[in-house]
């Protein structure tokens, strides 16, 4: 329901979405372009022009923010869904995730923890013949494979076909 109304509101206000990523947005203004991103109630909203910025908040804050205030942060260097985003160096940003895998580790059960010396071992796909787990388990399993899923689409393609299987086991884990 947020994303299509959401979509609507920034379509109705002359931006085009694209069409190969629904929760990106573009809308020329004065020649620079103005580039909206979108993840449920984050978003990330950038122009050169720090007056375009100040207008796309007002808006937001009208359109979105009847239930809260609409928060935005300045500068260089900004934490967006799990990522550090550094823009430090004119014309290069830098994606830093190491924190986001920091708390993925630190919030991780230590009931489902184990040691391997490798997580892409010979007998990964063989399935176990061990208990379901139980509640709250089952539920921290799904957590943490949707965590790494994330990562893996994000910096982590190495864990990919591991997080892949993981991802197999969510229903009855």
């Amino acid at each position: 329901l947020f994303y299509k109304k959401f979509r609507k509101s920034v379509e109705d206000v002359g931006c085009k979405v694209n069409p190969y990523d629904p929760c990106v947005a573009n809308k020329m203004i004065d020649g620079k372009q103005h580039a909206i991103s979108w993840h449920v109630d984050d978003l990330k909203s950038s122009n050169v022009d720090k007056k375009v910025n100040d207008r796309f908040h007002a808006w937001l804050q009208k359109t979105c923010g009847q239930l809260a205030e609409v928060t935005a942060t300045r500068g260089k260097v900004h934490a967006y869904l799990g990522m550090t985003l550094d823009y430090s160096v004119d014309g290069e940003v830098k994606i830093d995730m190491r924190d986001y895998v920091k708390d993925v580790i630190e919030d991780f059960p230590k009931d489902l923890a184990g040691k391997v010396s490798t997580v892409a071992a010979e007998k990964l796909h063989e399935i176990g013949k061990g208990q379901l787990l139980e509640e709250p388990m089952k539920d921290a399993f799904h957590t943490m494979v949707a965590k790494a899923l994330f990562l893996t689409m994000q910096a982590r393609p190495d864990i990919r076909q591991v997080v892949a299987f993981l991802c197999t086991r969510v229903k009855e884990p």
